[in-house]
């Protein structure tokens, strides 16, 4: 009773707390804007300031939104959710850094300054600045020989180096003089001796070290290899730097310098790399938090920077099939090429590169450096070490490593020149959410050491990502649904262009807390080009001459960042379809609702019927098919109503084979039925892409559709006819991440097996353990069950003949074994005389005791009885067995 009173009052405490929080929360809500919002999202948890706490303060007609929103306005509001919120709890952690060998590298390179006029490109140590121009740099391939004895192995002595140059192919024409296969291809020049130092030729910017250790009588052994890429001074770019007229202090115009890390959204930056992005932020970077993807994966995100167009237009204008070479597509780099700037395009993970991809790639190199025949080379002569599935080791360097190596010797060295640089990783991000977190020490240090030399004090900055995680756990929480949708982005401009031109400073800093896309980073990039600030002269307050041609081919009311854009923007002004929009809050709904299941039969119907129409066409291997997909199960829903006859869901469901997990947006419309007779249609409308929220490259290896692999579960055998699987019951990587070539998946399927073996062997042996323990628990059990029969059978034998006495002993007479373990000592009582209700307890514990006494008696004359011999008649006095148990 006092336990269940306890609890009631525990439990009414704690009802009274939560109304009382419940009500503060509602007075709390009532008193700023938007509160009826605060309360109906169920992604708004109370996040005291962790998404305002490093907001900078901007003017109040800026627009800045209340707390627990990103973006705030009649058109768009979206929320600003804990990147630590209670529903990640179990899906996010941190990884320790990547570590790729324990010993430094045996080989590196050191740069020689040289000047652009100098055409000799002769070497005699470092040369001082000597001409107007600054240094382009010549490189020294260096072996460090004081590593060689921890590179040596045991009993050998020789230990000789030999580099390669790593070159690109020249294409071979087909018959349409065009070589489609090109841009995965390279070449590797002579192996030259490596004795201390080596000059490389001005033209090489990759090469690969090899060295070996011999013993006579012995096979050589290998012992390092690793490759290096410089910014090397070749010709076409000497001329390029020679035709820029000189830089001049305060000279308007930028470089830009693009780096891009796949996949990382703006809280799951937040989470993984905390020190990078507190440093930038103490360095005045802005953040632009309202920044929405406009597509579903890396090309057309990307391709909205680098063009202003959709995927369709892209594929109309220079992409018309997957093997038609991308060199006529309007990039951003040949405008700035056509302008005197030095390229650079660099991505690692050549097999899912933005442009390779079930593409052709270019049939020339795009830029004037282009790091893919490095890439491709690591992926074959260095040791590869992978992680989630991607290369996150090349030889003794991470992939992260090589690529930023490079773009810190591209922008230290073309700091006083004009460059557009895009670098983009993937080997780190792509596949884990929590990935990242490895790189960020890396990272730190990266930006660290660039903004402490100087090295970008001419040059605008974009550090961003294409979209957050598309699929694993994460993506079936709301949480997962945001981050998708808003990736990362940070931009930089120096210090003297910002006191410069504050119109333009201004312009970012107000488009923080707005809605922004890719389109408006295009038409930014496009006018730090045409630079129209540099028309106003000296302190022209920047946007005010030569105003910026706003709008590009996919957005035409999209505008540059360097201007506050519109401020009660929403997604359908920016081109924006609804299924990526992150504007429009929804509200939870049953898994059961009607019109929610109806919205998914139709996801699967579309499914099917878009893979009987295109799949087979597709498909590479001989015998499979996609089969046809039955819906499994919803798993979640939400939705939101635009008037009594329209709703618009988003659906989480699973089909069948293959457990696929879908997410789409699904407009339903309903018409008819006002009268008592009239019969109510409906109309379901997929608003965009389907999204695959899991992993799927181990079912859609046989066919080649970048665009069919997220539906197509492969099967043997001839498809079924449509109307066979037609009527569906009640009730895993994607197009980017297929790395692997049938080999690499014929290796993996072993692996599967000799783990299924292991793990069958460590069960058949804890099953011999187990047995083993339970047989001497058993021997132990039955040992001291002898003993205590052998301790107790003389006090038992004298019970029984006690209690075979003419005279029943009395409660408080001394009973001739153990005591039990309820004591006299427990029911003391006043009375003196032993009358009394403690008195009777003691008698009846006695009592119950000398029976339970009797009892073992009994049967220990029932089992020491020998074979044969009668049970013993029991006797006539009133002390007798049977009178005993009967009381």
């Amino acid at each position: 009773m006092v336990r269940r009173a306890l609890a009631l009052f525990k439990a009414s405490l704690a009802v009274a707390g939560c109304g009382a929080l419940a009500l503060l929360y509602f007075l709390a809500g009532e008193s700023g804007p938007g509160a009826e919002l605060v309360h109906s999202s169920p992604l708004m948890a109370p996040l005291s300031a962790l998404g305002h706490q490093h907001r900078e303060a901007v003017d109040n007609h800026s627009g800045l939104p209340p707390p627990g929103y990103l973006v705030f306005n009649p058109s768009c509001r979206i929320p600003d959710t804990d990147p630590y919120h209670p529903s990640l709890q179990k899906l996010v952690q941190r990884e320790d850094p990547v570590v790729c060998s324990a010993l430094p590298p045996l080989t590196s390179t050191r740069p020689v300054p040289v000047s652009v006029e100098d055409e000799d490109n002769k070497v005699a140590g470092y040369a001082p600045r000597r001409r107007r121009r600054g240094p382009l740099a010549m490189h020294l391939l260096r072996l460090d020989v004081d590593l060689l004895p921890k590179y040596t192995p045991r009993f050998y002595h020789n230990v000789t180096c030999c580099y390669q140059s790593v070159t690109r192919s020249d294409p071979a024409p087909d018959a349409n003089g065009v070589d489609k296969d090109v841009d995965n291809k390279y070449h590797m020049g002579r192996c030259e001796d490596l004795v201390g130092e080596a000059q490389l030729d001005p033209e090489v910017e990759f090469v690969i070290v090899r060295c070996s250790a011999s013993r006579p009588g012995w096979r050589t052994k290998k012992v390092y290899t690793n490759m290096h890429a410089v910014v090397a001074p070749k010709a076409s770019v000497r001329a390029k730097l020679r035709a820029q007229p000189p830089r001049e202090p305060g000279d308007p115009r930028l470089s830009v310098l693009v780096i891009g890390v796949d996949s990382v959204s703006r809280l799951n930056y937040i989470r993984t790399m905390p020190r990078t992005s507190d440093l930038l932020r103490s360095h005045g970077w802005y953040e632009l938090r309202g920044y929405n993807k406009i597509e579903d994966n890396t090309f057309p995100n990307l391709m909205a920077i680098l063009t202003g167009m959709t995927r369709p237009e892209v594929e109309a204008t220079c992409f018309m099939t997957p093997m038609t070479p991308m060199d006529g597509c309007p990039i951003l780099w040949r405008n700035f090429s056509h302008e005197g700037y030095v390229t650079a395009y660099v991505e690692d993970e050549p097999t899912i590169g933005t442009f390779n991809y079930k593409k052709a790639g270019f049939a020339h190199a795009p830029t004037d450096y282009y790091m893919r025949p490095f890439l491709l080379a690591a992926q074959e002569h260095l040791e590869v070490r992978r992680l989630h599935r991607l290369g996150a080791c090349l030889g003794p360097s991470t992939a992260a490593e090589h690529i930023l190596g490079f773009a810190s010797s591209l922008a230290t060295q073309l700091r006083d020149h004009l460059y557009f640089a895009l670098f983009w990783m993937n080997s780190f991000s792509h596949n884990s959410v929590n990935s990242p977190s490895a790189m960020d020490e890396r990272l730190y240090h990266f930006w660290r050491d660039l903004l402490q030399s100087g090295a970008l004090r001419n040059t605008m900055v974009v550090f961003l990502s294409d979209h957050g995680m598309r699929f694993g756990p994460i993506r079936e929480t709301e949480i997962g649904w945001l981050e998708e949708r808003l990736p990362f982005i940070n931009v930089w401009l120096p210090e003297a262009f910002r006191r410069r031109y504050p119109d333009l400073e201004r312009g970012l800093r107000v488009n923080q807390d707005r809605l922004t896309t890719p389109w408006d980073m295009h038409i930014t990039l496009r006018d730090v080009l045409r630079a129209p600030w540099a028309q106003d002269g000296e302190g022209g307050g920047g946007g005010g001459g030569g105003p910026s041609e706003d709008g590009c081919v996919a957005c035409p009311r999209c505008s540059s960042l360097f201007r506050p854009v519109a401020a009660e923007r929403g997604c359908a002004d920016v081109a924006v379809e609804q299924h990526w929009c992150t504007c429009t809050e929804y509200r939870g709904l049953s898994t059961e609702d009607r019109s929610a299941r109806g919205a998914a039969q139709h996801v699967v119907r579309f499914i099917a019927e878009r893979l009987e129409a295109r799949a087979n066409a597709s498909v590479l291997s001989a015998g499979w098919h996609c089969a046809a997909p039955a819906l499994k199960r919803v798993k979640s829903v939400r939705g939101r109503e635009l008037d009594r006859a329209a709703q618009d869901f988003i659906v989480i469901l699973e089909t069948t084979p293959g457990r696929a997990a879908f997410e789409a947006t699904v407009r339903v419309n309903r018409t008819g039925g006002a009268g008592d007779g009239d019969k109510q249609s409906v109309q379901y409308d997929i608003l965009g892409s389907i999204s695959r929220i899991n992993e799927f490259w181990e079912h859609s290896f046989c066919i080649h559709s970048a665009e069919l692999k997220k539906y197509c579960h492969c099967a043997k055998g001839a498809p079924k006819p449509a109307a066979a699987v037609a009527k569906p019951p009640e009730k895993r990587q994607d197009a980017e991440n297929d790395t692997q070539t049938a080999s690499e998946r014929g290796r993996e399927a072993k692996k599967k097996k000799k783990k299924k073996k292991k793990k069958k062997k460590k069960k058949k042996k804890k099953k011999k353990k187990k047995k083993k323990k339970k047989k001497k628990k058993k021997k132990k059990s039955e040992r001291n069950r002898e003993t205590e029969k052998a301790m107790t059978s003389a006090t038992e034998i004298g019970v029984c003949q006690a209690a075979q006495a003419p005279s029943w002993p009395t409660p408080m007479d001394p009973v001739p074994h153990p005591a039990p373990r309820w004591h006299a000592s427990a029911w003391r009582d006043d009375d003196a005389d032993g009358a009394g209700p403690a008195a009777a307890a003691l008698e009846e514990f006695a009592l119950l005791d000398c029976v339970v006494t009797a009892l073992r008696c009994l049967t220990r004359a029932v089992r020491t009885r020998p074979p044969g011999e009668a049970p013993p008649a029991p006797a006539s006095q009133t002390g007798s067995w049977t009178e005993l148990l009967e009381k």
